[in-house]
């Protein structure tokens, strides 16, 4: 397999997407800091300015994605990068909080639009086999960049004030348009013949990807699963340890664990997914389910955990995570026609997102009437018996295509 550096064009592409990685989380920090220091925000404004942030990933992502299949990607980044950029600008001379809230979901907006167009230039570039590399590659280096985003900001904050980090995420947003200047010649307009209509930013092109593929059914269904699951648990995450004793700083070394177990799992993804390939997703899925019913059903019966044993707990919950959701990323990849990869994978996000958006409403009211450890312990088993379930179905499709082979062998033979 020929190295990802040598591949024309993959190493400018690839640093563009560390710097939009570094730009997500950076707003991130950036913004919410400011929202509750600044603007003193009560929780309510809060909690709109979190749903505003992803609300626009919801619905804009189809129509990013198709819009990329359509158009040239280079350009639609040039572009992304550009409004990122712009919006972080307004945000600095934002007048009140309300405007400040609404040029929030312009910022989310333009960050949603940079993933699709990323998505098809590397599936252009790239190999069936490259494609995990890259994965783990791109994912390793966006935990790094989740780790570093929060030091960066406070160092910006500490040394220019609390607005510091609005400027420096426009210059990343020209650093990042910097990247692509090697790749302006390289990208053409997709052909336009059999891709869906503008009006077919629906399910159908998902849904025929999942019905004919069973990858992608397999792993789409571990991290829709996932999701949920996560939505669930991780908001009362915070409660639970506050409930159990600990101190505040236990919930940011879970936050940093949690990353350096992704990284873990990021590297560790390609050389995994060339021995398994999809029959990955499901024990991720179970994994992290573990890694959540144990503090549920210790904490129901007493039983209390030192931080170290919620450290490392949390690390392996991040690498699960993490090889789950990159099996469904580079099934996707690989088994998606190229005229519509942008629309399709940024549809699965959003249903995903549904998923995310609607769990902690649940997760928060179960909260209330059982008590956060026995949902911790439902979200652990529920993740369980859906990877039981899937790499059961997992293992069967496998052995299934194990069956085929000498069948095809023998019809080829003289």
């Amino acid at each position: 397999m020929q190295r990802l550096a040598a591949v024309p064009g993959y190493k400018p592409l690839l640093a563009a997407r560390i710097v939009s990685a570094l730009m997500v989380w950076l707003d991130a920090t950036v913004v919410f800091s400011l929202l509750a220091f600044h603007w003193g925000a009560d929780a309510t404004a809060a909690g709109v300015a979190a749903s505003l942030f992803v609300m626009p990933v919801l619905v804009g992502g189809p129509f990013f994605g198709w819009l990329a299949d359509r158009g040239n990607p280079v350009a639609m980044l040039f572009a992304s990068y550009s409004a990122r950029g712009m919006t972080s600008l307004l945000l600095l001379v934002a007048s009140d909080l309300n405007v400040f809230v609404l040029l929030l979901m312009l910022k989310a907006l333009a960050n949603a639009s940079a993933l699709p167009p990323e998505q098809v230039m590397a599936r252009s570039m790239l190999s069936h086999a490259q494609l995990a590399a890259n994965a783990g590659l791109v994912t390793a280096a966006d935990q790094i960049t989740k780790v570093c985003a929060p030091l960066i900001a406070a160092g910006a904050t500490a040394l220019h004030g609390p607005m510091s980090g609005l400027w420096l995420s426009a210059g990343l947003s020209l650093l990042a348009m910097v990247c692509l200047v090697p790749l302006r010649d390289r990208a053409r307009p997709v052909a336009a013949q059999g891709t869906p209509a503008p009006g077919a930013l629906r399910l159908g092109p998902l849904m025929a990807l999942l019905r004919n593929s069973h990858d992608v059914r397999v792993s789409f269904s571990c991290v829709f699963l996932l999701t949920a699951v996560f939505g669930f648990y991780d908001p009362l995450l915070a409660l639970f340890i506050r409930s159990q004793g600990l101190p505040a700083s236990v919930f940011g070394m879970l936050v940093s664990g949690t990353a350096a177990g992704a990284v873990c799992g990021a590297l560790a993804f390609p050389r995994l997914y060339r021995r398994y390939g999809i029959r990955l997703a499901p024990p991720g899925l179970a994994v992290v389910g573990l890694t959540v019913l144990i503090p549920g059903v210790l904490a129901g019966t007493g039983s209390g955990m030192t931080t170290m044993l919620w450290l490392g707990l949390w690390m392996v919950n991040g690498c699960a995570y993490c090889l789950a959701c990159l099996s469904q990323a580079v099934a996707i990849q690989q088994q998606c026609p190229r005229h519509c990869l942008g629309s399709v994978s940024a549809t699965a996000r959003s249903v995903q997102l549904v998923a995310l958006v609607l769990a902690p409403l649940l997760g928060g009211v179960l909260g209330r009437k059982i008590g956060i450890p026995l949902v911790f312990a439902l979200s652990g088993c529920l993740a369980i018996a859906g990877g039981w379930f899937w790499a059961r179905r997992a293992q069967r499709g496998h052995a299934g295509r194990q069956a085929e082979q000498p069948a095809d062998a023998e019809q080829a033979g003289p």
